[in-house]
């Protein structure tokens, strides 16, 4: 990370997290809310974030060399891994979007009720009880996310005409 001002931030972060996480655990298991279990997995999986921060940052510091020879900054978008088994990576994705579709319409059949005459747009900003905005919304966002690597060979994002070889002749 940039002159260590942001590592200090991120590590803040870190470390902030985590007992964060601690403690909403701790008061789990004192009052048994399962609200305050959800919110100690989402502060473990806050903490996971700026553990993948820092890891990037170290890896961004090594040298150029001859295969990157911009350093490693961005190495994963500009050099991905290849994929070695591609078959099994789209069995998952279609797996996924399967699973998430499934639980994206019968969200969508429960909030149409609900929804009534107003568009999606309108019960997703009026709706007083936020779990079904929640899911539909989650759920939209994970489709979207599983369809965009179905259809996108990572080998192809960064080459020209890039995003799963769009624009190529």
């Amino acid at each position: 990370m940039a002159a260590g001002g942001s590592s200090k931030a991120v590590l803040a972060a870190f470390f902030g997290n985590s007992a964060v996480a601690a403690a909403k655990f701790a008061a789990y298991l004192f009052t048994q809310s399962f609200a305050m279990l959800a919110e100690s997995i989402h502060s473990v999986a806050d903490a996971g974030n700026q553990a993948l921060l820092l890891l990037g940052a170290r890896q961004s510091r090594k040298a150029a060399d001859d295969e990157h020879q911009f350093g490693y900054g961005i190495e994963k978008i500009m050099h991905p891994h290849p994929i070695e088994k591609f078959g099994v990576a789209l069995v998952v994705l279609a797996i996924g979007i399967l699973i998430e579709g499934f639980g994206f319409r019968t969200a969508v059949e429960e909030a149409r009720p609900r929804k009534g005459d107003l568009s999606w747009w309108q019960y997703i900003r009026r709706e007083r009880m936020p779990e079904l905005p929640v899911v539909l919304l989650e759920d939209l966002g994970a489709q979207a996310g599983l369809s965009i690597a179905f259809v996108c060979r990572p080998d192809q994002l960064s080459e020209p005409g890039g995003f799963g070889g769009a624009g190529r002749n």
